[in-house]
């Protein structure tokens, strides 16, 4: 029995000391506020209070749904910053989210480019200086460049096909220019000049015409022009392009050559819209073979033989003409 007894108290100690040890590690919990305080409970939120309004709608469910808004709000509105020492802490205020919209993503996308077209239109680098024409010959790239007026222009403000029009409508005497545009400012005109063969006079103007009878203002120095001494001008026909004058046909062009190769020296070719081309002769009267001769040759044989002829029967004429090479005839 004694033994039981003794069994017992020593149960009963041992219990004793493991409650001690349950309460000591409960009150240091409670001590470093890993526990729950009465604060803590004071703090509990209080169940909603529930008003009921005239339709009968419950107003607990929008308060609970403001308070957890207000939470949420406040919980982004602060940051816990845990220090190195045990159970303390720290409440720092939290930056403010900064969210950017599209409507100023546009706008910063607008001005951007705004700016970007500014400094492009304005940038001095990208300005014309001077357009640069390659084919040139008689005429001078100071000629076409005042015409074009392109000094100072920025390079997108250059449209080819405007200067491509300038050039024609300026200078017909250009064969087909072209015009190319490249960065970061630099306009090229390539050109091919016409190639003058008449000087055709009339009333005192001169204008030159080539081979194909295009008609332009003389510009610079040309040798080897015949010269035509026109009583008229022929009706003047505009090409298809609108922009060159075909004064002459290719055909009568061609006449005014081989006459003039067959022509005494020092005699002035002249024209004349009723009797066609001819020279003055010095022997004083006026020779016409047609408005397009063919056949010189035979015409110049058929005209010596007329004037010889002529001169037989002591005649002086006005005029000759072989216009018609089978039935020639004098005034």
């Amino acid at each position: 029995m004694a033994v039981r007894r003794n069994k017992r108290k020593e149960d009963r100690k041992r219990d004793a000391r493991r409650s001690d040890s349950v309460r000591s590690r409960r009150s240091e919990r409670l001590r470093k506020g890993t526990g729950f305080t009465r604060k803590s409970l004071a703090e509990r939120a209080l169940p909603p209070m529930v008003a009921r309004q005239s339709g009968g709608v419950s107003m607990a469910r929008k308060r609970g749904s403001s308070r957890k808004e207000k939470s949420s709000r406040e919980a982004r509105r602060r940051f816990d910053f845990a220090l190195s020492a045990s159970g303390a802490e720290m409440r720092l205020p939290a930056l403010p989210a900064f969210r950017i919209g599209w409507r100023i993503v546009s706008f910063l996308m607008v001005a951007l480019a705004g700016t970007a077209v500014y400094l492009l239109w304005t940038t001095p680098a990208l300005n014309v200086s001077q357009v640069e024409i390659r084919g040139l010959n008689r005429l001078s790239a100071d000629d076409i460049n005042a015409i074009l007026g392109l000094s100072g222009t920025s390079v997108f403000a250059v449209d080819p096909h405007m200067v491509l029009d300038l050039v024609k409508t300026g200078f017909p005497e250009l064969v087909e220019p072209s015009v190319h545009v490249t960065f970061p400012a630099k306009v090229v005109v390539e050109v091919a000049e016409r190639q003058p063969v008449v000087a055709w006079e009339h009333e005192g103007f001169v204008v030159w015409v080539d081979k194909t009878g295009i008609a332009f203002l003389p510009r610079g120095q040309a040798e080897g022009l015949i010269p035509v001494q026109a009583v008229d001008v022929p009706p003047a026909e505009i090409n298809a392009d609108n922009l060159t004058q075909q004064l002459l046909s290719a055909e009568m062009v061609t006449g005014i050559v081989e006459l003039s190769a067959r022509a005494p020296d020092k005699t002035q070719i002249v024209y004349d819209p009723r009797y066609g081309l001819g020279w003055s002769d010095p022997r004083g009267w006026q020779a016409f073979f047609g408005l397009e001769p063919k056949d010189m040759d035979q015409r110049i044989a058929v005209y010596e033989a007329l004037v010889k002829q002529l001169k037989q029967e002591g005649i002086t004429p006005s005029i000759v003409s072989v216009e018609y090479i089978h039935a020639p005839y004098y005034r």
